[in-house]
């Protein structure tokens, strides 16, 4: 048997925890549906995105701006995607 590839435990290892006033979001994969609203030119698709991804309301993103959710996307897609090899660099 060659080499197993557990898509659990990656998902696991590459989970990013996300905070925002005070609540933990986990976040472990990007659902299809997802990309495409961040795809979108459209704010409140983008907006409702990032509920969908980081599993919280928008009482949760109340007071953040165009900058917080920007970098929050970053962190995730660097973290999440981040191919092996560039782990290691």
């Amino acid at each position: 048997m060659g080499k197993v590839f557990d898509v659990d435990e990656y998902l696991k290892e590459k989970a990013v925890t996300v905070k925002l006033n005070g609540k933990s979001f986990e976040v472990k994969d990007v659902p299809y549906e997802v990309r495409d609203k961040f795809d979108s030119e459209d704010e409140n698709k983008q907006l409702e995105g990032l509920r969908i991804l980081l599993g919280c309301t928008e009482k949760d993103l109340e007071g953040y701006g165009y900058a917080a959710t920007s970098a929050i996307i970053e962190h995730i897609t660097q973290n999440l995607f981040q191919s092996p090899s560039q782990e290691d660099q």
